[in-house]
């Protein structure tokens, strides 16, 4: 098997060391793997290639498009041969928050059962009631901080980023930020919103970096806002092109009990068998 890590990070300043724990931990847990792994950096710039010593790539590209833009990058440095590998692991920094640490369940074993088919693996999160971005229903994603992608569908994928401006999504006014009868609906608008800065999606969980909405954060909240929409878009247009998302902690506990079933279930079935705490969200959307 071989493994393609594209590692997303945006200097070095905030989250030290994060791709020497990133390696160790795939040294650990994926030994007996041929694997390489490319960092992608957008506090360098976009025309800078370095090759470490220990083998490691480290490319430059622009922050435009956050983590999204870094991993454009880097497929297309790799494109020429994409298709030698069996998973693109796309990574960020922050892989490591969560309230799960489901990358420490990934093994050769769960990577082999989906190995070849139109499957990508990570941490399924869902919203308690569906919303629409560009009239398109949806309530789950994966994770866009550690997902293992199959070439074929990232090649299928074209270009990661869905959203690059702002046309048909943000007013430009911090009070109403979302565009009324825009490309996202009232409800994911109020979700968006009130994870950043509030009291989070209903689930009990805040993020760790909510602020106040004003003229002077207006612009981070755009550029967070639209990486949410993109992670998310990115699910959404995997499960159009047919990649069924897979959750590691749902398939850890699954190749643990024996029980490993041959068709990928709903994002339902799989979070409610993982038995994290979503059990009583009702399934409304893919």
């Amino acid at each position: 098997m071989r493994i393609l890590t594209l590692f997303a990070r945006n200097g070095t300043e905030k989250y030290r060391d994060v791709d020497a724990r990133i390696r160790r931990q795939l040294q650990e847990d994926l030994a007996g793997v041929d694997r390489e792994f490319v960092i992608v950096d957008t506090a360098m710039g976009p025309d800078v290639m370095e090759v470490r010593g220990d083998g490691v790539v480290i490319l430059g590209a622009s922050n435009d498009h956050w983590e999204f833009g870094a991993w454009g990058r880097g497929v297309e440095y790799c494109r020429h041969r994409l298709m030698e590998f069996d998973y693109i692991h796309f990574v960020t920094s922050a892989f490591y928050f969560g309230y799960v640490d489901f990358h420490r369940f990934v093994s050769q074993e769960m990577l082999e059962l989906y190995r070849g088919r139109a499957v990508a693996l990570g941490h399924i999160e869902v919203y308690n009631e569906p919303v629409a971005f560009r009239s398109i229903r949806f309530q789950s994603w994966l994770r866009s901080s550690y997902m293992f992608i199959p070439p074929a569908e990232v090649v299928m994928l074209g270009d990661l980023t869905t959203v690059k401006g702002g046309e048909g999504v943000f007013s430009g006014d911090p009070t109403v930020p979302f565009v009324s009868g825009g490309d996202v609906s009232p409800s994911y608008a109020h979700n968006l919103t009130s994870w950043l800065t509030g009291e989070g999606t209903g689930q009990g969980v805040e993020w760790h970096s909510r602020f106040v909405l004003d003229v002077a954060s207006l612009p981070f909240f755009k550029a967070k806002a639209k990486a949410i929409i993109n992670e998310m878009s990115l699910s959404n247009r995997l499960k159009a092109q047919g990649c069924a998302l897979v959750d590691m902690t749902w398939l850890h506990r699954k190749i643990a009990g024996g029980s490993v079933p041959s068709d990928v279930p709903s994002w339902h079935t799989q979070l409610v068998e993982r038995g994290t705490g979503h059990e009583s969200i009702v399934e409304g959307a893919r």
